[in-house]
């Protein structure tokens, strides 16, 4: 839902409607538009940070996707995560393969 209402690439509003209707005070709506930045990675499924020695009788209490690449003005071509082991940090790493848009006529 995050990347769907929140990361959603779109035109700037002058406020984060779906942010309003939370009940968040407008004047931090209106810090709340998205510029037109989207992530390739899944906000939900492409989890980056659910090391083991952060796990307690089994359950991840701090696993979640805490990484992120906002792109604007490209589209991605790849994009990879590494480190599923976590043996060398305690986030995966991401790496995304982008075409740059060039707008013509400008």
């Amino acid at each position: 839902m995050l990347q769907r209402k929140v990361l959603e690439v779109r035109e700037p509003e002058p406020v984060n409607r779906w942010a309003l209707r939370q009940g968040l005070p407008e004047a931090t709506c209106r810090e709340l538009v998205n510029p037109g930045y989207a992530d390739p990675f899944n906000c939900r499924t492409d989890i980056t940070f659910d090391h083991a020695k952060y796990r307690f009788l089994g359950h991840g209490f701090m696993t979640c996707k805490l990484d992120w690449v906002l792109l604007r003005g490209c589209r991605a071509v790849s994009r990879r995560m590494g480190n599923h082991d976590y043996s060398a940090s305690d986030h995966k790493w991401l790496l995304v393969e982008v075409e740059v848009e060039v707008a013509l006529g400008g």
